[in-house]
């Protein structure tokens, strides 16, 4: 990242993740950021994510085990 991307916003983002990534209450940074509703505040919570992007990476690794084994033939309707 660099210097022309960074805004006050960026800052209040990182600060919000690092809050929550570090275990404060959801609750006291919801307060400190000035949040209405706590389902904005759960927006920065990137731990979330972390547990989600291991789940898609590990979706080729499942799917491929199922691509050696001969596939099964469908039963018929009749």
């Amino acid at each position: 990242m660099s210097a022309t991307t960074l805004s006050p916003s960026s800052f209040r983002v990182a600060a919000i993740a690092n809050l929550l990534a570090q275990g404060v209450p959801l609750e006291d940074v919801q307060i400190l950021a000035n949040h209405a509703d706590p389902r904005t505040t759960r927006l920065y919570d990137r731990r979330q994510r972390k547990v989600t992007r291991n789940i898609v990476e590990r979706i080729p690794v499942y799917a491929e085990s199922f691509e050696s084994e001969p596939a099964a033939p469908l039963p018929s309707e009749n």
